[in-house]
C-alpha cells in the first residue's frame, strides 16, 4: 500500500503543533515551510507535536505481506531492484504502484 498511497507522512493534512516559543499552531498558522519540516523534512527539533489530522486510507480485505531474509551478500540488492521493476512494471496499478 506504500508505493500506492506514500508514507503516513505523505497523508498528514493538519498537525496541532507547540513551537518553541510556546505558541500553538495549526498548518495555517505555521506555515507551509514549518508543516514540511515537522513532517520528517528536518533534522531538528522544531516544537512539540500534539496531534496530527491525517487522511485515511481503506485498507483492501486481501493485503499481502512478505519478507526476505538476504545479506548484502546474499544478492539482497538484487531482489530489491528485480521488486521494484516487478513492482513498478508488471503488476497491475492497483496492486503495486
Amino acid at each position: 500500500m506504500m508505493r500506492k498511497y506514500g508514507l503516513s507522512a505523505d497523508n498528514i493534512i493538519d498537525a496541532q503543533f507547540v513551537n518553541v516559543n510556546g505558541r500553538l499552531l495549526n498548518r495555517q498558522t505555521m506555515g507551509e515551510d514549518l508543516f514540511w519540516a515537522i513532517k520528517g523534512g528536518g533534522g531538528a527539533g522544531f516544537g512539540v507535536i500534539l496531534a496530527y489530522k491525517v487522511t485515511l486510507i481503506r485498507v483492501p480485505e486481501t493485503v499481502i505481506v512478505f519478507k526476505i531474509g538476504r545479506t548484502i551478500e546474499q544478492n539482497a540488492l538484487d531482489i530489491v531492484h528485480q521488486w521494484q521493476d516487478v513492482a513498478t512494471n508488471k503488476l497491475p496499478h492497483e496492486l503495486g504502484s
